[in-house]
């Protein structure tokens, strides 16, 4: 079974909209937050595999890459289709 961890919390729009300021950056307290719970779940995790050694548990770190695709979206192939007319972002792979 996985067990996921959350995400960056400071960097869901409802966040970035109501704390992140005029360039509606990610919040670092509610990330800080975020990294806390994802600590202590993974420790507790491994409590549990301790006492359940016929279950296959795994922690699964969805935070970090998501994160550094918040923080780097072209260094993770993603490209702008930013237009004058239409001033919202939409990011594409390739």
């Amino acid at each position: 079974m996985w067990v996921l961890s959350t995400l960056p919390l400071g960097c869901l729009p409802a966040a970035r909209s109501t704390l992140g300021g005029p360039l509606r950056v990610c919040v670092d307290f509610e990330n800080g937050l975020a990294t806390q719970y994802n600590n202590m779940l993974e420790q507790g995790l491994a409590t549990v595999k301790t006492s359940l050694p016929d279950y296959d548990l795994r922690f699964v770190d969805v935070y970090t890459p998501m994160l550094r695709l918040i923080q780097n979206p072209f260094q993770s192939g993603l490209i702008s289709l930013y237009s004058l007319a239409n001033p919202i972002n939409y990011f594409i792979f390739f």
